[in-house]
């Protein structure tokens, strides 16, 4: 569901969700958009994204800001060609994205 609720979105291309078995407390969240983003546009979209996991998934969900949960997040928004738009972290006791 939260693949599709950001798929819905026109500039995005492709999103990815991935949990490492041998890391499980860590999710990895990638976002491939149609064409170029200004830093804080790629950023914002993250932030949706991570939002959308958050709210959808089993982590707390967020309020005003992000907020702390359970989770460490890594999240990456890229172009077609790979070119890396925007790349953030935010750990479980973190209120917000780290870019």
């Amino acid at each position: 569901m939260v693949i599709a609720s950001i798929e819905d979105r026109p500039e995005v291309v492709d999103a990815a969700v991935t949990i490492r078995p041998d890391q499980p407390c860590r999710i990895s969240l990638a976002l491939v958009v149609s064409h170029r983003l200004i830093e804080p546009e790629a950023q914002a979209l993250g932030d949706s994204f991570l939002r959308l996991v958050k709210s959808l998934g089993p982590d707390t969900s967020p309020g005003r800001s992000i907020g702390s949960g359970t989770y460490d997040y890594m999240v990456g928004v890229y172009m077609r060609d790979e070119t890396q738009l925007a790349l953030g972290a935010k750990v479980s006791g973190a209120e917000r994205i780290t870019w």
